[in-house]
């Protein structure tokens, strides 16, 4: 059976006040249209510079890889459209064209302007980097591949040997 409570109309107890309704929204429309921090905008004009360079870096920090693909990277200099960037350690070389793209989205947003990466390895290791593999000789590279680690990293990774670095006789 149900049973009607008794209100202040019917005599009882008065009944308990209705909940007010705010007034107001939890949420103002003023919040959700604060602007956001607008992104400063690049003059397209500008020389491509260390101070674009380090507007790159700090772009990249988004991303974890793309830092650290950064990270390997230095910025040599730029003529009209070209960006010279050096690899640090040239057997990063790889690694960075596969990233080529990447670089280039972040001068354009950058710089404002689209510009094409030009890879160089450091002085020490030769001029500009001309794109081509550079592979060992087929004694060296058979050498390698018999090294039971060097064997087993292959398996793992699905690798083939492109350099072979020899270690220098220890002085003990």
């Amino acid at each position: 059976m149900i049973e009607a409570k008794p209100t202040a109309a019917s005599g009882g107890a008065p009944a308990s006040p209705p909940r007010p309704t705010p007034a107001t929204p939890t949420h103002t429309a003023a919040a959700e249209t604060a602007p956001r921090p607008v992104e400063k905008q690049p003059d397209p004009t500008a020389p491509i510079d260390a101070a674009t360079w380090e507007r790159v870096l700090e772009l990249g920090q988004s991303k974890a890889v793309t830092a650290a693909f950064l990270d390997g990277l230095e910025f040599a200099s730029c003529e009209g459209d070209v960006a010279s960037v050096t690899i640090r350690e040239p057997r990063q070389r790889q690694f960075v064209e596969a990233r080529r793209g990447s670089l280039e989205e972040l001068l354009e947003r950058a710089s404002g302007r689209r510009v094409r990466v030009e890879f160089m390895l450091p002085a020490d290791s030769g001029s500009k980097d001309t794109g081509s593999s550079r592979e060992v000789d087929q004694a060296t590279r058979t050498e390698a591949e018999a090294d039971p680690v060097v064997h087993r990293a292959m398996e793992l990774f699905d690798a083939r040997v492109v350099d072979v670095e020899r270690e220098p006789p220890s002085d003990g």
